[in-house]
């Protein structure tokens, strides 16, 4: 090849070591690629595993780099998940179940996610974070009778993984019996109305 090394292209901004070059050299184009990767955000070692294995680094090569980025500390699941707990319930309130099911979807073991569900919701109050979901709900229910608004909330809740009685007593709470002159619910005692309903 005159001279030239022979590169697999992957995609337009990686090239990956043809299988002619030494293992040395694939770990350290495995480490760059990881190093990108990691820079865009945190990952699970199993999305990064999946990741260098598209781009056509071997098994054993990808294995030795995640060895390798996991003593360098570049790459900790229980820190990732810890703050990958904390991230969803700021951005989308959810309740544990929703979260485990996201959390074990990284690929990160039960253990893990047990310990970052402990740490997430022992900062956040389960209640507080079912109202916020259902508050954002609101909205949507304009123009429903009281009881059809509390049963699509409530459904709502335990979609986002609150627990039955949690999600009912928050449906109760935030749509009263009557119905306003506008034709929406009316809003329980005491709870602030979303913009859409002043």
């Amino acid at each position: 090849m005159s001279g030239r090394r022979a590169y697999e292209l992957k995609d337009s901004r990686e090239r990956v070591p043809s299988g002619d070059e030494d293992a040395e050299k694939q770990e350290a184009g495995a480490r760059e690629a990881a190093y990108r990767l990691l820079g865009v955000r945190a990952r699970s070692r199993r999305e990064l595993q999946g990741r260098l294995r598209e781009k056509g680094f071997p098994r054993g090569v990808v294995k030795a780099t995640l060895d390798r980025l996991e003593e360098l500390g570049f790459l900790n699941e229980r820190e990732f998940a810890r703050s990958l707990a904390r991230a969803r319930l700021a951005r989308r309130p959810m309740g544990e179940k929703a979260l485990r099911v996201e959390l074990r979807g990284k690929g990160l073991e039960a253990e893990v996610v047990e310990e970052a569900l402990g740490a997430a919701y022992a900062e956040e109050d389960v209640e507080s974070l079912a109202r916020r979901a259902a508050r954002k709900k609101l909205p949507s229910l304009r123009g429903l009778a009281p009881r059809p608004a509390r049963g699509k909330l409530e459904i709502f809740l335990l979609r986002r993984g609150f627990r039955k009685e949690l999600a009912r007593r928050t449906a109760e709470s935030l749509i009263g019996d009557e119905i306003l002159d506008d034709g929406s619910p009316a809003l329980g005692d005491n709870i602030q109305p979303p913009e859409a309903y002043l």
